[in-house]
This record gives structure tokens, C-alpha cells and sequence, in this order.
């Protein structure tokens, strides 16, 4: 893989985490990752899910 330098406005590092979403909203996905991943991609690859 090639790597490019960084640009300015570049987020260094993220970490997606809904746990504070779950414990103040009492917020749970509908949808587990694994599957809206694959939904997703089943999506912009024009296969039905």
C-alpha cells in the first residue's frame, strides 16, 4: 500500500465507540456491524442484500 502525507485538516486518529451514546441515551443499534457492513457494501456494489 502507499501511504500519502497527511493534509492539513486530517483527523490523526478516530475510534468510532457508541458507549457513551449507550449510556446516556440508553441508545443499541438496530443492526449489528458485521451486518450493516455488509449491507453496505452489498449496496455500492449493486448486489441485493
Amino acid at each position: 500500500k502507499k501511504h500519502l502525507a497527511r493534509r492539513a485538516g486530517d483527523v490523526p486518529h478516530t475510534l468510532a465507540d457508541i458507549g457513551q451514546a449507550k449510556s446516556d441515551f440508553g441508545y443499541e443499534p438496530l443492526v449489528e456491524f458485521e451486518e450493516g457492513l455488509g449491507r453496505t457494501v452489498q449496496f455500492f456494489t449493486g448486489r441485493k442484500a
